[in-house]
């Protein structure tokens, strides 16, 4: 091996810690924010089933079956809200994150989302304006061997984050907010199976 090739093994060997780092801090957070949610979904729980065990025992004789169904309903509406909210802070959170952890996710995506051909890339005005300076480098590598080839284009879309590919007429919208609504389902699914 040439000391080119170390080095850049080193380089890659360091990536895949920082990333895994990324994740590890991600999920200590997801675990933060969920422990929080539990403690507050417990609690307005326990108020819904309190609330809920009064009002059966005013109408116990008129229809117990149907405050059942009521109250089942409540808990459901609150655990969605709950989860609804936990879904929101992750979107939020990853806006937020730092440039090099936000676009190392950006190039992850990128990878999944790419087409074996050519195309071009139109990200969001915040995040053109912020891309890190060996950007292309990393976007050649991880396309490379696998026929697919994207330029980053001058233009924007008009989201706030994320990017859309463009190939002719073919468009697969990756802004961040997109991927959370296609997503959302089994995002809701997971945190409340996650949480409850």
């Amino acid at each position: 091996m040439s000391g080119i090739e170390n080095i850049v093994k080193k380089i890659e060997n360091k990536t895949d810690e920082v990333i895994q780092k990324i994740f590890e801090e991600a999920d200590k957070k997801i675990l933060e924010i969920n422990l929080k949610v539990k403690k507050q979904t417990d609690s307005r729980i326990k108020k819904i089933f309190e609330n809920s065990n009064i009002v059966a025992e005013f109408t116990k004789s008129k229809g117990k079956s149907s405050l059942e169904d009521q109250k089942k309903k409540n808990i459901l509406k609150t655990k969605r809200k709950i989860a609804t909210d936990i879904i929101e802070k992750a979107r939020i959170y990853l806006k937020n994150l730092p440039d090099k952890e936000y676009f190392e996710i950006i190039l992850k995506i990128i990878k999944k989302f790419a087409l074996p051909k050519s195309g071009e890339i139109l990200f969001s005005q915040n995040d053109l304006s912020r891309l890190p300076q060996n950007f292309d480098s990393k976007l050649s590598k991880i396309l490379e061997n696998k026929n697919k080839k994207l330029t980053i284009s001058k233009k924007t879309n008009s989201s706030d984050f994320g990017f859309v590919l463009i190939y002719g007429s073919i468009e697969e919208n990756c802004t961040i907010d997109a991927l959370f609504e296609e997503k959302y389902d089994v995002f809701l699914d997971t945190v409340i199976g996650i949480i409850f």
